[in-house]
């Protein structure tokens, strides 16, 4: 229950709880900070269930004397944050202790550690804030107990806006009487609420535990060494000990981490940008820059030397941050500090102008990106050559020039061939991100589709050059990457050649190379296991791999692994996995497009052709067009050409045949067979239906291993059965007597109407699921549970 001048609910859910609770145990503690109706809620419970009782605050003088003269078998003893003294705390245990009496315990804290005795031998049992969290049906009659009428939209927004905090609710329900609810509303809702925290708690603080919980609220989430980093105290947990003392708005989350209540973090930030100085604020932010620049976690550290100002410690980070992060996707994590460095600062330092450099071609600004290199080329040109800045600069332009995404892979060959003559020793490169963090190399971070018409040739030609120019990040590429291109041209079923080039380059990776390339051969080596029909072990070698790097926090390889599994749920037709990856953790191209998402966003089309969503598969598609054709990137631009022309077939445009060949012809010219192939029932009907003036040798190798792709996962990409419209009563018993094998006479007699009306019925059932016979009707009915 909560009160507004004369306004009351009672909260049955939660007063049955406390109810079940106080018959099993002897004492209920209650912990909330101020705001959550603690002492109202227990009052009224007692109240409407008619139990005698004893109210006592630990607010009054007389506390402990009037303990001690209670002879009532419930004490319902409040405000217990208030007993500090260690005397008065064991005072209150031994009564608690040896007396008979049965107690509701109610404070501002978490259960302190003096009553932990109690909850340990099941003899206590605890409410904290998340049960008197207001549901949405709360907010409802609370709102129609002001005279308001709210929608359940707007009740779940309000509740949802709150956080199911009973005082803000109140609040927002007092003023729906005399305005609409907007922003502006909970705006000055949240003003309120700043002010009762002025007045029930700040005022009654001293300055210094002010200033504390101040410097304290530009973090979300600390620890008791960043808390003495940042503070200056020496005797940083004993304060927070006290802290969680006197309040729950502060929260312990074990083994040593503190976070605070959301609204009053907010109302901390907003005093300390009132009382406190700018220079002290920057203090605070350069302290705690520096406490996560010594705990080696660097994009905490540039995340608090940007806000305190300090360009020179954010571009020294973000320099040793990208010498030691091969993943481009760092580049995307850390783009925020890079715009906020002026240019005269970037134009000093060439691994500054080369990070800008490869940052502007991820992000499809080519041109742009070509400006940094020639700055970074004009700045070498200054330089005497026996500097160590022109030996730095000359390292950066050739591993840009082999890295970056939008000059395509032609000349890496012999740019690669040049580097390794020129490295013995002399040159040390950047690592350069191979995969991209992809499960590919065909089609990772460079376009490697061109090396596929030689790929046995260069694989003896470049494998030790690779590794010297690549690093740790080559270690296993060139297996890996011969291992891809047998696989793609594979007119067989038989991979064994395909997995021993796998089995060595997982091997090597996993000795001397890196998680980039660990992940990208698995992913070869899933798809292979999926061509022949093992998509249990496919899902395997990922889920572990997963597991891994969650456990050592390798996050940048989650996003395409969980776009792999949605993958994995599509060819076994579990429509419901693909359709929660879609609206959780899909990426959102109207929003910004991100080249390194480009794996997430060809499942997304995927998806989107599943939902039987074709304007939207069209949308993305063209803008993946876009990058693939400027970029130069042939797999891509051939992979989505496919997409599109399965788009257009469905759709009923017959413009999906002229795409179909395209893409037949352009896959000859490297041999490619499975990356039509492993689109299996979802292409097959395309290419059954083609008339193909091309090879008919390739032409029928590619239908038949698409056709083996369909029998292995019938279901890929089958469109969601989705119904015209509802099935009335009639229809709906038509169609129970249809699955159960009754034929037309049959069905009439047992509904007692004729055959004709039967077939009336069956011919409105055949429309609404989208189906020409009664096999088809009962196989949909089905899978919809319609009956």
């Amino acid at each position: 229950m909560y009160e507004l001048t004369d306004l009351t609910i009672y909260r049955t859910q939660l007063c049955v709880k406390i109810g079940k609770a106080l018959k099993k145990s002897k004492i209920v503690y209650i912990g909330c900070h101020t705001g959550w109706g603690k002492s109202t809620v227990v009052l009224h419970y007692l109240e409407k269930a008619g139990l005698p009782h004893r109210y006592i605050s630990a607010k009054d003088e007389n506390f402990f004397k009037t303990l001690q003269a209670q002879k009532a078998k419930l004490l319902v003893l409040d405000d217990l944050y208030q007993v500090q003294d260690t005397d008065e705390i064991n005072t209150l245990v031994e009564f608690i202790a040896n007396s008979a009496h049965k107690f509701i315990l109610i404070s501002r804290t978490a259960l302190p550690p003096y009553l932990k005795p109690f909850f340990i031998t099941r003899q206590l049992q605890s409410f904290g804030m998340e049960d008197f969290v207001f549901s949405v049906e709360e907010t409802e009659e609370l709102i129609r107990l002001n005279g308001v009428r709210a929608s359940r939209f707007l009740c779940e927004k309000i509740t949802s806006d709150t956080r199911g905090w009973p005082v803000a609710i109140n609040l927002c329900a007092h003023r729906l009487k005399t305005e609409t609810y907007s922003e502006c509303t909970m705006l000055t809702v949240k003003q309120d609420i700043f002010d009762y925290f002025d007045a029930i708690l700040f005022r009654n603080w001293d300055t210094q535990l002010q200033e504390f919980l101040m410097d304290l609220s530009s973090f979300s989430h600390f620890g008791v060494k960043l808390v003495s980093m940042v503070t200056g105290k020496r005797n940083a947990e004993q304060a927070l000990t006290h802290i969680l003392a006197i309040g729950s708005f502060l929260q312990f989350l074990p083994p040593d981490d503190y976070t605070f209540f959301p609204p009053f973090q907010e109302y901390l930030q907003k005093k300390q940008q009132t009382l406190c100085t700018a220079v002290h604020i920057r203090q605070i932010y350069q302290n705690a820059g520096l406490y996560y620049e010594l705990e080696d976690d660097l994009p905490h550290a540039m995340e608090y030397y940007s806000k305190a100002g300090n360009l020179d410690k954010l571009s020294a980070l973000l320099i040793e941050n990208s010498n030691q992060n091969a993943s481009n996707a760092q580049f995307y994590e850390t783009e925020p500090y890079y715009r906020s460095l002026p240019q005269d600062l970037i134009e000093r330092s060439p691994e500054l102008m080369s990070a800008l450099s490869m940052l502007e071609s991820l992000c499809c600004h080519p041109d742009e990106s070509e400006k940094w290199y020639a700055a970074l080329e004009r700045y070498q040109n200054r330089l005497d050559k026996n500097s160590p800045s022109y030996k730095i600069a000359r390292e950066k332009l050739l591993y840009l020039s082999i890295a970056l995404p939008h000059r395509g892979s032609v000349q890496v060959l012999d740019l690669i061939r040049s580097a390794s003559e020129l490295c013995g020793g002399k040159l040390h490169l950047q690592e350069i991100s191979v995969t991209g963090d992809m499960p590919s190399l065909m089609n990772g971070g460079k376009d490697f589709t061109e090396w596929s018409k030689r790929d046995k040739s260069i694989y003896t030609l470049l494998k030790a050059p690779v590794e010297l120019i690549f690093g740790k990040c080559g270690v296993g590429l060139a297996d890996a990457a011969l291992g891809e291109s047998i696989l793609e041209k594979s007119k067989t079923l038989n991979f064994t050649n395909v997995l021993s080039h796998l089995n060595t380059a997982l091997s090597q990776a996993t000795l001397r190379g890196t998680a980039q390339m660990q992940f990208a051969t698995l992913g070869i080596m899933a798809r292979a296991f999926v061509d022949q029909g093992s998509l249990d072990t496919a899902e395997s070698l990922i889920e572990n791999f997963r597991t891994r790097c969650v456990s050592e926090r390798e996050k940048p390889f989650l996003p395409n692994i969980d776009a792999m599994r949605a993958r994995f749920a599509m060819l076994r037709g579990n429509c419901a996995e693909v359709k929660l990856w879609m609206e959780q953790d899909a990426p959102d191209e109207l929003c910004t497009f991100y080249i390194l998402s480009r794996y997430q966003y060809l499942t997304k089309v995927r998806g989107y052709l599943l939902a039987g969503r074709h304007l939207e598969a069209i949308s993305l598609l063209n803008l993946l067009k876009i990058y693939y054709e400027r970029y130069d990137r042939p797999y891509g631009i051939m992979e989505t050409q496919m997409l599109y022309a399965i788009v257009l077939f469905r759709m009923k445009d017959q413009c999906w045949q002229e795409e179909i060949t395209a893409v037949l012809q352009k896959c000859q010219v490297y041999g490619f067979t499975r990356l039509l192939a492993d689109e299996g029932a979802a292409v097959f009907p395309l290419l059954n239906r083609l008339a193909y003036d091309g090879d008919k040798s390739y032409f029928d190798t590619v239908l038949s291993l698409t056709r083996e792709q369909a029998l292995h996962y019938p279901q890929y990409l089958e469109p969601e059965k989705r119904l015209k419209g509802e099935l009335s009563p009639p229809e709906l018993a038509v169609l129970q007597l249809i699955i159960q094998g009754k034929r037309n006479n049959e069905i009439a007699d047992f509904l007692n109407i004729s055959v004709s009306t039967v077939k009336f019925h069956t011919g409105n059932i055949y429309g609404k699921l989208n189906v020409n016979s009664r096999s088809q009707a009962i196989k949909v009915a089905t899978e919809l549970k319609l009956v």
